[in-house]
């Protein structure tokens, strides 16, 4: 019994559909032929990586919900796929079961929420804002830089903090872009 059928178990139990592909070609033929609430693609899979799958993907299906999962993740691949706007999350093996269902259940309450009226009832702005934040992605307008964090006594980095900007006005604060990406 492999990962991947365990995974597809644990995510009927929580009530989603789902489909298995048995590597990167397949995927991308399953996104063709039917959409997809969202996409959870192994970094490392047969026949072409997961970051090509999820670019390809966010161009067959743009509403699909992105997620990236592995266990041998560089930070440069991880920046590069957010940047880009590739993927939704970010998700290091190993792992619970449950902790993936909740990661994914967040994302798509998130996504979800991003699609209706806003607090006073008025039609949301965000294919709008989605519109404006797709083209400031085509533009490279958006920039992400890691400075890294390093422990005085053993001066070994042991993590990095994110610094998200972008020129366009509609974006001038991490929040907002975050959460348009959202």
């Amino acid at each position: 019994f492999s990962a991947v059928h365990m995974m597809r178990r644990v995510f009927e139990q929580a009530g989603y559909l789902t489909a298995i592909a048995s590597d990167g070609e397949e995927a991308l033929r399953l996104a063709k032929e039917a959409p997809f609430d969202a996409a959870l693609v192994d970094y490392r899979m047969p026949g072409m990586d997961g970051l090509h799958v999820v670019r390809r993907l966010r161009e067959i299906q743009p509403q699909c919900l992105r997620m990236l999962v592995s266990g041998h993740l560089d930070i440069e691949s991880v920046v590069n796929a957010v940047n880009c706007g590739d993927v939704t999350r970010v998700v290091r093996k190993p792992f619970e079961n449950q902790e993936l269902v909740n990661s994914l259940n967040e994302a798509l309450a998130k996504q979800a929420r991003g699609r209706k009226t806003d607090a006073s009832g008025q039609p949301n702005e965000m294919p709008e804002l989605s519109r404006q934040f797709q083209e400031c992605i085509d533009q490279d307008r958006f920039q992400l830089a890691l400075q890294p964090i390093v422990a005085a006594s053993s001066l070994k980095v042991v993590g990095f903090e994110a610094l998200l900007r972008c020129n366009d006005p509609n974006f001038g604060t991490p929040l907002r872009i975050l959460s348009v990406a959202e």
